[in-house]
């Protein structure tokens, strides 16, 4: 024991102690390495899936279909009211258009219309008989006549 103390053990025995400490930190330092590493390759993945949780967020997804639904509620409404604007002047066109056309001008202009007792428009004096009772149509009202001698005597 002595011997040994005195050999190997007294000259290299701080040397291997050393060697061992050293071999120590060496493998320390590489798990310490490698364990951060593996940290920030967990905290980069952690830090994408919060974003990716973010964005397909229920709320966030919530939000952007509203939105989307807003806009096309916009879009459907400014149709409808281009549909609509466009269908007002045709209606306002085809408006004056029969008033232009229509029988209530010509009575502005001095036509009247003529009624059989039956309300039918008489289109032919040739087809009045003495003593009928017609009804004439003007622009300011109407007015009750009866046929004093026919046309047609025939009839």
């Amino acid at each position: 024991m002595e011997s040994l103390k005195r050999g190997v053990l007294q000259r290299d025995g701080e040397r291997l102690l050393r060697e061992s400490v050293m071999r120590l930190d060496s493998v320390r330092n590489q798990i310490s390495k490698v364990t951060q590493a593996s940290l920030d390759v967990m905290n980069s993945r952690l830090n994408e899936l919060r974003t990716l949780h973010k964005t397909h967020h229920p709320a966030r997804m919530l939000e952007r279909r509203t939105e989307a639904l807003e806009t096309m509620r916009r879009q459907i409404e400014r149709a409808g009211k281009n549909a609509f604007a466009g269908r007002d002047k045709r209606l306002a066109n085809l408006g004056v258009l029969l008033r232009a056309l229509g029988p209530e001008s010509a009575f502005q202009r001095g036509f009247s219309i003529a009624f059989d007792a039956e309300g039918k428009v008489i289109t032919s004096a040739a087809s009045l008989k003495s003593g009928e009772i017609i009804r004439t149509k003007f622009a300011d009202g109407e007015a009750t006549s009866v046929v004093k001698e026919s046309p047609n005597p025939a009839k």
